[in-house]
């Protein structure tokens, strides 16, 4: 989806408040509208009264960096509002609601895009998934998974390399999905790769976007052969044996 960009300048706007003045003079009334900007003068009787007219209104915030309007932002607060618009600044939304309101947040230098009727919503999270390691190409497994919404993802399994390759993506900005990583104490068939990952404690960050989960243990043979079984639930099919006692 490709959506337009446009620069729209800020927008000022003015008002002038206007005060009715009614004079009694015999029998006669005559009525005159003037307008007057800051300070006028009631004749009652033989009564003069000052009034000073002052105008407030709230400050406008901080230009945004990026305004998007013109379709449903999917909030998926716990009422599951749907709002018109959103403003966003240093990739912080600051602002969800009603068209009219986040235009307050539209500077010279903001840019505005135009949903033209489409909706925007949170980034889907996959919680165990290999693309980005067992795509084949990691900006192709992760252009893929962009695609599709994910922006939030778990790699079930994540081998030394793996483990150097994400590092390497995610510092040098390349990482755009916010990574999981289980790091694998034995690949799918079962070999023991020794206990690497000691050295990445769980919940550690080691890059922007990326960041330790846990350990990947394989149990049996799913991938390289029979599942184990502690009882025969196919006539016919042979179980497999568990890698680990």
């Amino acid at each position: 989806m490709v959506a337009s960009l446009v620069m729209v300048p800020r927008l000022i706007f003015t008002s002038v408040a206007l005060v009715v003045i009614s004079t009694a003079c015999s029998n006669d009334t005559a009525v005159t509208t003037t307008v007057v900007p800051t300070t006028t003068t009631t004749v009652v009787g033989t009564t003069v009264a000052d009034t000073t007219t002052t105008s407030t209104s709230a400050p406008r915030p901080d230009p945004a960096d990026v305004v998007y309007l013109g379709g449903d932002v999917v909030t998926m607060d716990p009422e599951n509002s749907i709002a018109e618009a959103l403003a966003l600044r240093s990739d912080v939304i600051v602002a969800v609601g009603a068209e009219e309101d986040i235009s307050e947040y539209i500077g010279e230098t903001t840019i505005v895009i135009d949903l033209d009727g489409r909706a925007i919503a949170p980034g889907f999270v996959d919680p165990h998934s290999h693309i980005l390691t067992d795509y084949g190409d990691f900006a192709a497994g992760q252009a893929a998974a962009l695609s599709n919404g994910i922006t939030s993802l778990g790699d079930g399994s994540v081998e030394p390399d793996a483990y150097d390759l994400l590092v390497s993506v995610a510092e040098s900005g390349e990482l755009r999905i916010r990574t999981s990583m289980y790091l694998a104490r034995t690949d799918p068939c079962g070999v023991d790769m020794g206990d690497w990952y000691t050295a990445h404690s769980a919940g550690s960050e080691p890059a922007n976007r990326l960041r330790v989960a846990g350990v990947k243990v394989f149990a049996d043979g799913g991938v390289c052969g029979a599942v184990a079984l502690s009882e025969t639930f196919v006539d016919g099919y042979e179980p497999g044996e568990p890698y680990h006692s």
